[in-house]
């Protein structure tokens, strides 16, 4: 990776199926109602936007982007946090694993968690292709060290 290159992740669409499927759902339900509730389809439509909306949200509220050296955590939309995690003080990280449930190994998506301590734990949630990002940190952190 270059000086300038960057990886941006967000959380996966896959993660948040339950949420899009309801809100299709209640879509297509609001849709298929006679004329004569039709005072009942706007409310629907709300509940249906509302769904797909916070799903879409949720995903956009944090961000996590990888450079040669650190991970960057974007979290908010207004608000805005920005944590950075340098790979230095993550070359003596003891646990670096991937855990997927069978829904998300199915879909292609999971959890990666690093941990150096008891108190420094870092998770990086709902990820797509969590194998291929736990690559990219285990790569950047063996890169890290040979600089020391």
């Amino acid at each position: 990776m270059s000086e300038k290159q960057k990886e941006m992740h967000k959380q996966s669409r896959k993660a948040f199926l339950v949420e899009y499927l309801c809100g299709v759902l209640i879509l297509l339900m609001a849709l298929s109602l006679p004329v004569k509730y039709s005072n009942f389809q706007f409310p629907l439509f709300v509940i249906s936007g509302l769904s797909l909306g916070s799903a879409e949200l949720s995903r956009y509220l944090t961000r996590y982007i990888f450079t040669k050296d650190k991970i960057i955590v974007i979290s908010g939309l207004i608000q805005q946090s920005k944590k950075h995690i340098y790979f230095h003080p993550l070359g003596f990280v003891p646990d670096l694993h991937v855990s997927q449930g069978r829904i998300q190994r199915i879909l292609g998506y999971g959890d990666i968690y690093l941990k150096s301590d008891g108190r420094n734990n870092f998770m990086i949630k709902n990820i797509s292709n969590p194998h291929k990002v736990y690559d990219l940190i285990e790569r950047s952190i063996r890169n890290n060290r040979k600089l020391d």
